[in-house]
């Protein structure tokens, strides 16, 4: 079992948000990120994707999941 969590930057969260031709969800959601960073544990592995594209962030995830991702 892996745990993995994409954690970008607020500001990048809302700017990919406005950019989505769907359902923005930012103004309702937004909120949960600075309780997810102060209140959930740092077990596994957690990535900043702010700077990086999807395929970097998948990159990102195979090269580091196995050894910090596991539960101990």
């Amino acid at each position: 079992l892996l745990f993995v969590a994409l954690v970008p930057r607020p500001d990048v969260v809302e700017r990919r948000d406005s950019e989505r031709t769907e359902k923005q969800v930012f103004h309702i959601w937004g909120h949960l990120d600075e309780a997810l960073r102060k209140e959930t544990p740092q077990v596994g592995l957690w990535i900043d994707s702010s700077d990086l594209t999807a395929e970097q962030t998948v990159d990102e995830i195979m090269q580091r999941a196995w050894p910090a991702g596991q539960f101990a």
